[in-house]
């Protein structure tokens, strides 16, 4: 008698034992599952993200274009398309106060859509939030705007398609030409390459 129940006894220790290694290998379980997660939804928000750890800090910096005081804009519609501004002011999540000093192509101070603008890689530096025309004029000299933006691939794509719209029906068809005698040019040296290899 003694004997049985010491075996029950021993038995339902037993269980206990495994159901308390079973509870803390389910919390392990979710626990690791929430940590992954999270990394996975940070992935998803800073597709571009870059990590920095120093010491016990951790930073994150996204290599998005923000839109901010101080950003460049191109304007991509209207009758200031292909002119440059910066953002002098942020008026909400839909609408920016923009200032053109260019001395190339000037836009005066006006309120602008974002949806008509493109968001450019320069930014003018601790630009003070609805700085006046003046000031921003200063810094848009010191900071040579408008020549890095049209030493830029993209001022450069910009111009060659702006030439190209405005080529004649007999232009396009020598540049048509001209690209089909290059495609011919590049096929012949491959060709050689390729017998010199076989031989």
């Amino acid at each position: 008698m003694y004997a049985a129940h010491d075996v029950d006894q021993g038995d339902r220790e037993s269980r206990v034992g495994d159901c308390t290694k079973s509870r803390n290998g389910r919390r392990e379980q979710r626990e690791q599952r929430r940590v992954c997660g999270a990394e996975h939804q940070h992935r998803i928000l800073f597709p571009t993200a870059h990590t920095d750890e120093m010491g016990d800090a951790e930073i994150t910096t996204s290599a998005w274009r923000l839109v901010e005081v101080g950003r460049v804009v191109l304007f991509n519609e209207g009758p200031f398309e292909g002119r440059l501004a910066a953002i002098v002011e942020i008026i909400d999540h839909k609408r920016v106060l923009i200032d053109g000093p260019s001395e190339k192509a000037p836009i005066p101070r006006q309120e602008v859509a974002l949806a008509k603008l493109s968001l450019t890689p320069i930014v003018i530096p601790k630009l003070p939030r609805a700085s006046g025309v003046g000031h921003v004029a200063k810094k848009w000299e010191e900071h040579k705007v408008q020549q890095k933006f049209d030493e830029s691939a993209w001022a450069k794509k910009r111009a060659a398609m702006q030439k190209r719209r405005g080529l004649n029906d007999f232009e396009r068809f020598k540049v048509m030409k001209m690209r089909k005698q290059a495609r011919f040019e590049v096929q012949k040296t491959f060709a050689k390459i390729r017998a010199s290899a076989k031989a």
